[in-house]
């Protein structure tokens, strides 16, 4: 019996090749927020300092020029704050995309893979129909010839 052929390998194969897209494209996208997180601790942190400083300077009684830069730049770090926010946000989002583009090619290649296995499924049946088959024969011929053989030694029997 000829070996088993999946006609559609070749879509299987660019299954599986853009679900790997896919995982990697997410991957990137979790490394993207992750990143995108630790800027925005990083500048809530300074932006805290900042604050903090500028108070211990007030009760110091700092020099008015030295307060407003001080208060200024605390005022940046809200500004970049806010951007880094903006910019984890639109790498959440992008994750999320990532996400569900994920789930959709994990669920084409998970459909042909079904396919696959109930293709393969059936040509099993059928190699274990045709090797039965053979066997069967093989049973009738052997039997055929023993019965053959028997009747051709009480002919013989039969004779003397």
């Amino acid at each position: 019996m000829k070996r088993f052929h999946f006609p559609l390998q070749p879509l299987r194969t660019l299954r599986e090749q853009q679900e790997q897209a896919a995982q990697r494209h997410y991957a990137e996208a979790v490394r993207a927020v992750e990143a995108a997180e630790q800027r925005v601790r990083e500048t809530l942190a300074e932006l805290e300092s900042g604050w903090s400083w500028l108070r211990q300077q007030m009760t110091d009684g700092a020099f008015t020029q030295r307060l407003e830069s001080t208060r200024t730049y605390c005022a940046v770090l809200g500004e970049r704050s806010k951007q880094e926010e903006a910019d984890l946000h639109r790498e959440q989002q992008r994750l999320h995309g990532a996400w569900e583009a994920l789930v959709c090619a994990t669920r084409d290649r998970e459909a042909l893979d079904r396919f696959f296995e109930k293709c393969r499924r059936a040509y099993d049946r059928q190699v274990q129909r045709a090797e039965q088959k053979i066997l069967d024969e093989l049973g009738r011929r052997r039997a055929g010839a023993e019965v053959g053989a028997g009747s051709l030694s009480f002919a013989k029997l039969e004779m003397v």
